[in-house]
């Protein structure tokens, strides 16, 4: 859900209203262009390799039983 945005000049006028359809326009377009060049397609079923697996490491001094 989208609510229109209102923006302002430096001194207090209104300089733009954007209404929450056009807003909602941008985002799922945005949304869908970023979904369209980030998939990454895995060709044949081929599990990953090893290294491209990110697998993360943490830093025992932060995680402490005293």
């Amino acid at each position: 859900m989208f609510f229109p945005v209102k923006i302002f000049k430096s001194n207090g006028k209104m300089k733009k209203l954007i209404p929450s359809e056009k807003l909602s326009e941008r985002y799922w377009n945005e949304f869908n262009e970023a979904v369209r060049t980030n998939i990454q397609i895995n060709p044949r079923g081929r599990r990953p390799k090893k290294e491209d697996i990110y697998v993360p490491t943490y830093d025992q001094s932060m995680f402490s039983e005293d």
